[in-house]
């Protein structure tokens, strides 16, 4: 018998505690790992009723919020990481600099 996935039971845990939530924060700011400071905001937005409750109360955009809580695994959330979301409607052979191509004179 399988039990319950890890995050849901620490969602549990921080519903039944909030306190919890500010020693597990306190904890890992000590630490300055930053990649288990996303995984606990994560599970944090989702035990307080999910991330557009959490942005509205924070006066946050609910979708970038959303997207810097992804997991580091996501293409989404490993894109915006490195820098921003591809493209793909952009042409390969284009220069993506804002520097604009003239035209040679001949």
């Amino acid at each position: 018998m399988r039990g319950k996935p890890f995050d849901d039971v620490v969602v549990e845990l921080l519903r039944e505690d909030p306190n919890l939530a500010v020693e597990m924060l306190n904890g890992i700011l000590e630490d300055s790992d930053q990649g288990e400071l996303l995984t606990a905001l994560r599970r944090m937005a989702k035990a307080f009723g999910g991330v557009p409750k959490v942005a509205e109360q924070a006066h946050l955009n609910p979708t970038q919020l959303y997207r810097t809580l992804l997991p580091a695994g996501s293409r989404l959330g490993k894109a915006a990481r490195d820098g921003g979301v591809p493209n793909k409607r952009a042409p390969r052979d284009r220069c993506m600099c804002p520097i604009p191509r003239f035209r040679r004179i001949p």
